[in-house]
């Protein structure tokens, strides 16, 4: 199965330092990395770099476009502690 979202990039404003900072901290660890192979902790331990980020993702809001590799992303089914016979009983992540 594969998943593709549209986003109406002119709706998408350029991050602060303020907000990638926020959203790093609010991060949950110990959860599965996506397709990147990137640990959640990594990305916590290295928010000292936090300047880098935000102007790396400023520059993809610039440019309209996303990097070819951020395009696709893997969905694992999980079984949620129900009837593992119906499709509703599962999440991905």
């Amino acid at each position: 199965m594969c998943l593709r979202f549209v986003i109406n990039i002119s709706e998408v404003q350029e991050s602060s330092a303020f907000k990638v900072e926020m959203a790093i901290r609010e991060l949950k660890r110990h959860k599965s990395p996506g397709i990147d192979h990137i640990q959640t902790e990594l990305i916590i331990a290295g928010s000292r770099i936090i300047i880098s980020i935000t102007k790396h993702i400023n520059s993809i809001w610039n440019r309209e476009e996303m990097l070819e590799g951020w395009k696709d992303s893997i969905i694992v089914p999980i079984s949620k502690k129900c009837d593992k016979t119906e499709g509703r009983n599962y999440k991905g992540i």
